[in-house]
């Protein structure tokens, strides 16, 4: 990962600086902003954000941001550390809340329509920097929004094609991705992450991938050990590696994790 104060001062003068603590977010926010601003992602690659800490020196590497996206509801609690008389936290999922969005679970960004209502909220934070750019953030994100519509049509008409759409998850982030998407979750592995699933609850999400003949088990990047391979192996199933971190484009890491679920089912 590129040093952040490197990225700051190489980004200098090139406008003002947004933090985002996943980079998720940051795709969502840019998407939104475009040229207007630069954009740092806070977590480094391959790291857990339930469980990052950030360094002393990390804090510092903020840079000039005066604005850090957060995705809120616990995924990032350690956000609030990065917050100074100069810069404020926005977290998006407390934003939707606020405005009656249904939340399931924090990974809230893997569900295409709250990836759409985010891009809204992000255009009201950015337009109290530069308030006079309203218009132009607000059309970018409809702009924005209506292409992740007919991404969603677009897939979900394909994987509307596959006889069996049935999937084992590894927890419960995935399950409104799969709604969106025409994808059935059969069980969770690890209904509490935070715990190990006990051999009774792994014979149990085992029998009931084989009743329901389930052809994909989802496991994550963050999340070591081989325990989706070893229910995929018993139930004869696959198992499939998929973000819920992903970076570059918004709408390509999502068509990203989608297709490597279709090949597993075809």
């Amino acid at each position: 990962m590129i040093n952040l104060l490197l990225v700051f001062l190489l980004t200098a003068g090139k406008g003002p600086l947004i933090a985002c603590t996943i980079p998720p977010i940051t795709s969502l926010v840019e998407a939104v902003g475009g040229n207007e601003f630069e954009y740092v992602t806070v977590l480094p690659a391959g790291a857990n954000p339930h469980t990052y800490e950030p360094s002393p020196k990390q804090l510092l590497e903020a840079g000039s941001s005066r604005l850090m996206f957060a995705a809120g509801l616990g995924i990032d609690s350690w956000a609030v550390k990065f917050k100074t008389g100069d810069r404020r936290i926005a977290e998006l999922g407390k934003s939707l809340k606020e405005e009656g969005a249904r939340i399931r679970n924090p990974h809230f960004w893997l569900n295409p329509q709250l990836g759409r209502r985010s891009l809204f909220v992000i255009a009201l934070e950015l337009s109290r920097m530069k308030p006079e750019k309203w218009d132009y953030f607000y059309e970018r994100a409809c702009e924005y929004s209506k292409k992740i519509d007919s991404m969603v049509i677009h897939e979900k008409s394909r994987i509307e094609r596959l006889k069996n759409r049935r999937v084992i998850v590894y927890h419960d982030a995935w399950e409104d991705f799969a709604e969106a998407f025409g994808l059935e979750v059969i069980d969770i592995i690890a209904k509490n992450p935070a715990l190990e699933p006990t051999f009774q609850e792994i014979k149990g999400v085992i029998e009931k991938g084989k009743e329901n003949g389930v052809k994909a088990v989802l496991r994550e990047k963050p999340f070591p050990g081989k325990l989706p391979e070893t229910v995929a192996s018993e139930i004869g199933a696959k198992a499939v590696e998929v973000d819920p971190l992903f970076s570059g484009d918004y709408i390509e890491g999502l068509r990203a994790n989608l297709l490597k679920i279709e090949e597993a089912l075809k």
